[in-house]
């Protein structure tokens, strides 16, 4: 395995990540209490790290599966020396492990995004949005803590003998469908992330105007949107691989 990729790389950028959503998560409470919108703006920046940092763990998961490498028990279980390498990439959210991360992801990218939308509306003396920024770091801090505690998929296999092969993805997942059918329903439930976040900080700071609604609706379509999309393409994925038309249809 000379030359490849330290698993390692992945699971401390994975660990940095986790540790920045709690600093942006008491520091953004510490911005509250202080009503101080310097000390949020450094939580929301401790919150885009932790996505940039959580996007170089995924490219590195998707690094090591292309390069097979089957010291990592995760790429070991749902991939082969025989899979393309399209079928290489899907298979980063084909088990639970990559699917909490690519999850993770997600949300944390949805939460930078936001945050850097709403900064002018901060500017300019909303009361919500400093509320937003705990409550994002909040999500990341729970998803990037199970990724990294409890679903790693940087584990090593428990063996010093490394596979000359491994185990392969399900074969009802090598489908066209299944590699952009899990994307689009993640970018749609981490969509919502936004609105949620935005509704909350409405409610914790009591400003009970529809600014919120105003500020989220575009989040909000686009997050339907790929949800529908994703049920649409999982609706053709079943037809094909599993015969559910009628159920579909």
């Amino acid at each position: 395995m000379d030359g490849q990729l330290d698993p390692q790389f992945g699971h401390f950028a994975l660990v940095a990540a986790f540790l920045l959503s709690v600093y942006g998560l008491i520091v953004g409470l510490v911005g509250i209490y202080r009503r101080d919108l310097r000390i949020s703006r450094s939580a929301g920046n401790a919150t885009h790290f932790a996505t940039l940092l959580g996007v170089l763990s995924l490219v590195a998961l998707a690094v090591l599966f292309l390069r097979h490498d089957y010291r990592v028990a995760y790429v070991w279980r749902t991939s082969n020396n025989d899979m393309p390498p399209w079928y290489l990439v899907s298979a980063i959210w084909g088990g639970m492990d990559g699917s909490m991360l690519l999850w993770a992801v997600f949300a944390s990218a949805y939460a930078s995004l936001a945050l850097r939308g709403a900064r002018a509306s901060a500017n300019h003396g909303s009361s919500t949005v400093p509320w937003v920024v705990p409550i994002v770091c909040l999500n990341n801090v729970f998803f990037y803590g199970i990724v990294t505690f409890f679903t790693n998929p940087f584990r090593f296999i428990p063996t010093d003998v490394i596979p000359a092969n491994g185990s392969g993805l399900n074969p009802l997942l090598q489908n066209p469908s299944m590699l952009i059918h899990p994307i689009t329903l993640y970018l749609g439930f981490t969509g919502f992330l936004v609105p949620f976040a935005f509704c909350m900080g409405a409610l914790l700071s009591g400003n009970l105007s529809a600014d919120w609604v105003r500020e989220t609706r575009r989040w909000t379509l686009l997050a339907w949107s790929f949800l529908t999309v994703g049920i649409m393409l999982g609706g053709h994925w079943a037809y094909v691989e599993l015969g559910w038309g009628g159920f579909w249809a």
